[in-house]
């Protein structure tokens, strides 16, 4: 991602250094896109997470709130004063965590919604390019000698049972975690079914009975807690079998614009990214290889340059069709002064 500008600021709280880059738009809001732009945006995701991973680095933090897309090619063909004028227009929300303690500069200090649907990103011709941010959990695959930091949004199988089922031990951010969580954001994005994020028994027992299998430290914790031990009899593999069948019922129940064939055609790719052992999980470069992906793969890429070549009437090239944000976003919309030529988000790390 090239800068687009950098400075400092000083602050009652001391020096800042500001990384300038693009708009983003959250997708938790763009969770009402057909199918084919939902597609879009996950091959964009796998695509992405595949780049940082052949880089070397873990992001260890991917869940639905760290995934967004770009402003629509409108956004940056649109005259500057021109979105100045109907800013006011746009619904400002304030961003605040359930728990205070868990307040971090990670979390925007707001989002604006409707400026994205008023440049166009709903349409259907216009294909939406992901991009990945919040790298506050990121390092390099296999260091282990920075623990200070780690915040989970949406933890992994390995790092709930370790706080929870063995009395809060770390577990540092893995490769293998971030297939998880790739499989855990696809399922809110197709299906909008999240994954519970509190960490105790319930969800830890939701897990195992979507996985049907429980691994060897798991079967010997919950065999000894009196009010885990009958779960264990039915987290097999012939209850999975039978609980993702209804599942798919159930999502092409709720969205009649699904095709059942290619849910079940999913289905295998997001048990296997799912599963509770992290070593059976596929790597990033296999799921996409899987047929699911691989299907018009070439016709979504194509059609991102589409996009790209288009948005060149607008303020600034896009370098890439995935686009990965190296700072902490707290998302504040700026317009540093009228000489310049496009909205830009500010990126502050501390």
């Amino acid at each position: 991602l090239p800068l687009l500008d950098d400075f400092t600021i000083q602050g009652p709280n001391g020096t800042h250094a500001v990384h300038v880059t693009d708009v983003i738009m959250p997708a938790v809001h763009l969770l009402r896109h057909p199918i084919s732009a939902k597609r879009d945006i996950i091959v964009g995701l796998v695509r992405g997470l595949a780049h940082l991973h052949r880089c070397g680095f873990v992001h260890g933090d991917l869940h639905i709130g760290n995934v967004g897309c770009a402003m629509p090619p409108g956004f940056a063909a649109a005259d500057f004063f021109y979105i100045m004028q109907i800013l006011g227009h746009f619904d400002t929300m304030i961003v605040l965590p359930e728990d205070p303690k868990q307040k971090s500069t990670s979390l925007p200090a707001y989002l604006l919604d409707t400026c994205y649907e008023e440049f166009g990103g709903l349409d259907t011709t216009v294909r939406p390019e992901t991009r990945i941010f919040d790298f506050g959990n990121a390092r390099k695959v296999g260091d282990e000698n920075v623990a200070d930091g780690i915040c989970w949004g949406c933890p992994p199988p390995e790092v709930a049972f370790a706080h929870y089922g063995l009395g809060g031990v770390d577990v540092f951010p893995t490769i293998e975690g971030d297939v998880w969580y790739l499989g855990a954001t696809m399922m809110m994005i197709l299906f909008g079914l999240p994954i519970r994020t509190h960490m105790d028994d319930l969800y830890l027992l939701e897990l195992a009975m979507l996985d049907g299998s429980l691994p060897p430290t798991w079967r010997e914790r919950w065999s000894s807690v009196p009010h885990l031990r009958p779960s264990v009899a039915v987290i097999t593999r012939e209850n999975a079998d039978t609980e993702w069948p209804q599942l798919c019922d159930r999502i092409v129940q709720q969205n009649s614009h699904f095709d059942r064939p290619d849910v079940d055609r999913l289905i295998p790719l997001l048990r296997r990214m799912l599963v509770l052992d992290s070593a059976s999980r596929p790597s990033v470069e296999e799921v996409l290889a899987d047929p699911w992906f691989a299907e018009g793969l070439s016709v979504i890429v194509d059609g991102n340059a589409e996009v790209r070549q288009r948005s060149m009437s607008g303020v600034h090239q896009r370098l890439s069709p995935v686009m990965l944000l190296p700072f902490e976003v707290i998302a504040l919309s700026c317009l540093e002064s009228c000489a310049q030529h496009f909205l830009r988000l500010v990126l502050v790390t501390s």
